[in-house]
C-alpha cells in the first residue's frame, strides 16, 4: 500500500473504504485485523512488502496497491 510518495494521494480514499468495511465488519461481529505497510512507489519494496505480510505478519488475505505496476510484480509471489 502507497503510504509515501506520489501514490499516497490515491489510496488514501481506498484506505478509508477498507476503513469503513473494518467497523462494519466489527460492529457485526467479524474481527478484521488491518497491517499496513508502505510500498512508496517501488516495485522492489512491494515485493518485499508482500513477503513480510506472508511470512511474517502471516496474512490470509492481501489488497494491493491501487497502481497495477506497484502490485503486477506481487503476482507471481
Amino acid at each position: 500500500f502507497a503510504l509515501s510518495g506520489e501514490a499516497a494521494k490515491w489510496t488514501m480514499a481506498q484506505r478509508q473504504g477498507i476503513e469503513l468495511a473494518q467497523s462494519e465488519l466489527k460492529a457485526s461481529g467479524v474481527p478484521l485485523e488491518l497491517v499496513w505497510d508502505d510500498t512508496g512507489v517501488s516495485t522492489e519494496k512491494s515485493v518485499s512488502c508482500l513477503k513480510r505480510m506472508i511470512q511474517v505478519e502471516h496474512a490470509e488475505i492481501v489488497i494491493g496497491n491501487i497502481w497495477a505496476f506497484l502490485t503486477m510484480p506481487m503476482i507471481p509471489l
